[in-house]
């Protein structure tokens, strides 16, 4: 993939704006979401699973993300260096990714008790939905006024 994106850098031009426009997308949606609010607090949300079934559904899933295949393949080749030894870049690379990844898993878990009490109010949903989308379409506008030298 880098080899055809260092052939081709009007390839990597098309995918940095056709992610830009798809953050767009996704921001005008968010923005414009009237559906119903989410029960996040109705009864018992089933069995508990346990911690191996958990990760292997999660690993499942992610595998299968062409999104994140995509962003992977598009963002990665651009930080290893060709004429370096490649498997120790991607070590480093994949532990600092993990590491990242991580945090902000953890940041997530132990925020989402406090803000599922707020989410629970159709109000406040409505609010979230205007604020996630206003940054997904201020993340696409950067991302179209960004030009790489």
């Amino acid at each position: 993939m880098s080899a055809l994106l260092a052939a081709l850098p009007q390839l990597l031009t098309a995918i940095k704006i056709a992610g830009a426009l798809y953050l767009i997308w996704i921001g005008i949606k968010a923005w414009r979401d009237q559906s119903a609010p989410v029960d996040l607090g109705a009864g018992d949300l089933g069995a508990r699973k346990a911690p191996v079934e958990l990760f292997r559904a999660g690993f499942l899933i992610s595998i299968s993300n062409p999104k994140a295949l995509i962003f992977a393949a598009a963002f990665f080749p651009q930080f290893v260096d060709p004429l370096m030894p490649k498997a120790p870049q991607f070590a480093i690379m994949l532990a600092s990714f993990v590491v990242i990844e991580m945090g902000w898993y953890m940041t997530y878990a132990s925020g989402g008790r406090t803000l599922a009490r707020f989410l629970r109010e159709a109000r406040w949903q409505h609010r979230f939905n205007k604020a996630s989308g206003a940054l997904f379409m201020l993340f696409g506008v950067s991302l179209l006024a960004w030009r790489h030298k």
